[in-house]
Parts: C-alpha cells; structure tokens; sequence
C-alpha cells in the first residue's frame, strides 16, 4: 500500500462523498469519465447553493446536458449556466468541490489491455471500470494526500444499466482503492447508483441533485473540447461558461498562479497519446496528456485555435 503524500505537512482527517458520471461516443470517437470530490460536512451547503440557482430560475425537473434546449433559451439552459458558473466560483473561494475529468480516446485505445481482442472492441464496462478506478484512485491520492486520515462516505454514480449489471463495477474500485491506498477507509463496500430523476419514487433529496450536477459539469467540460453537437445552442450557452477554465486546465494544468485557481483542484486530461506523439515506431503509448485544442472556441470565433 502507498501513503498518501506523507512528505508533506498532515492534516487530521476528512471524510468525503464522490460522485461519477460518463459520457459516450462523442464524435463516435471519444468516451468520457467524470469524478467529483466534495468534503461531506459541505454537502447539505453545497446543495443549498444549487437549489438557489433553480429558485432564482424557478426550475425544478431535471437537468440533463444531453437534453438542453437547442434553441439555447428555456429555464433548464439558465439553471445550468448558473451550475457552471458556480463551478469557477467554488475554485476561488471554499475548498468544497475537487473535479477529475478524463477523454478517452476510442480510436488510439489497446483493448486487448481492457479484456478483449486486440484487432476487436473491448466491452465498455470493463474499460470504464478500469478507467474509473484510477480516476477515484488519482483523485484521491492527488487532492486528499495532506491528510492522515480520509474516509469516503459514499461513492456515488447515476444509474446506468451496463454498469449496474457488470461483474466487477460495483465493488472493484473501492475493494483496490482501499486495498492500495494506507490512509483510506470506506464506509461502504459498493458503489450507490442513483438516480438523476428527481420525480422518481426512489429519489435522494441531496444525491440526486449532486448526480445532476455531475451530469452538467462533466457535459460542459466535454463539449468544450468535441463541441460535437453544433446545432444545440443550448449546449453551446452553457458550456461556452467554463470554457476560459477549460482552456486553462488543459494548457496550464498545473499553475498554481491561476486567477481561476484550479491548480490540484480541477484536473482534466485525455488517454491514450496520439500515435504522431507516441513511442519510437508508431506503437501508442499508454501516457496520459492534458492539451488538447477547443473545438467549441474554434465553432464560436469561426477560425482554428492553433497551438
């Protein structure tokens, strides 16, 4: 088992809630991961903070990124745009929100190294189960490694059929997380799945909200980066927000002299390395990278963002 980050000065103890979510075949090329981190004590505040947002709108049914007004008006759009922003605000201000975001890359992958054949496809479950386990893991260790103690009251994700029903997900990540990481202990063995309808019988007054916000938060990042529905206006409103943050994040992502302050607070990045970067010989690295070009600034001012 690693220690987290024992070189640096300790806190005591803080116990935490993540939540994840994911996004497919954006482009028909790029899967999506997204994991949040917040400080369990903040959430009822946290949430509170959400749920002004819809009382200033007056909206209360879902929010969906996937399902924002293409005409890009209609309360769910502004809800979001206040989502968002509350995003870059939460990096300036209290330490209650950490986010990881990783692009998987369909075309550059090695499924043979997820489980299925190497000219074929590998199921997706058994790739996202890996790939999510090393999000939690990442996050974890990066933006919780000052602490003696952290314990994870819940891991969180929205409900989503394949993930529900494979062999491993449910319990594989924590059982490594908690077999690999010293100073980790979870309160549960398994994975919650929750769901994002806050109308459904079974719905949670505080996980359901913070699904949804996963939901916006991981669209907007995503979209940035693909904008792979150009005709959603919506999508392109929202979005639009954060994309000075996202820009940042995958230029920049460890300035820790930011204004936005996101520095070991908001991570994203994208794997595997394209063959042109990768190994002598053409063979695809496994490295994870960080810059990639916005193709939601390029639609926006209508010319290439060349690096």
């Amino acid at each position: 088992m690693t220690p987290l980050f024992g070189n640096r000065d300790s806190l005591r103890e803080i116990s935490i809630t993540i939540y994840g979510d994911e996004r497919k075949s954006l482009c028909e090329r790029w899967d999506y991961t997204g994991v949040l981190f917040i400080p369990t004590p903040a959430l009822p505040c946290f949430h509170a903070k959400l749920q002004n947002c819809r009382d200033r709108i007056g909206f209360y049914n879902e929010m969906k990124f996937s399902s924002l007004n293409p005409s890009g008006r209609g309360a769910k759009v502004e809800v979001a745009k206040l989502w968002v922003s509350h995003v870059i605000e939460e990096a300036k201000g209290d330490r209650d929100l950490f986010i990881k975001i990783l692009g998987v890359d369909k075309e550059n992958i090695d499924y043979a190294a997820f489980g299925g054949e190497a000219t074929g496809r590998g199921t997706y479950a058994n790739i996202y189960n890996r790939l999510f386990r090393s999000q939690l893991i990442g996050g974890i260790k990066y933006y919780f490694g000052e602490y003696d103690r952290v314990v994870v009251d819940d891991v969180i994700h929205h409900r989503e059929g394949n993930l529900q029903n494979h062999e491993y997900f449910d319990w594989h990540s924590i059982t490594r997380a908690d077999r690999e990481i010293e100073n980790v202990s979870f309160a549960s063995d398994t994975i919650r799945f929750v769901s994002s309808d806050p109308g459904s019988e079974d719905a949670h007054d505080i996980h359901t909200e913070l699904v949804q916000f996963t939901d916006i938060v991981l669209g907007s990042v995503s979209h940035c980066v693909e904008c792979h529905n150009e005709r959603n206006n919506g999508q392109h409103r929202v979005a639009e927000v954060i994309l000075p943050l996202v820009e940042r994040m995958s230029l920049r992502p460890k300035n820790a002299q930011s204004s936005y302050r996101y520095h070991r607070r908001y991570g994203l990045s994208f794997f595997p390395k394209p063959r042109s970067q990768s190994l002598p010989g053409g063979a695809p690295s496994n490295s994870i990278y960080t810059r990639r070009r916005m193709r939601l600034r390029e639609y926006l001012s209508g010319q290439d963002d060349l690096f």
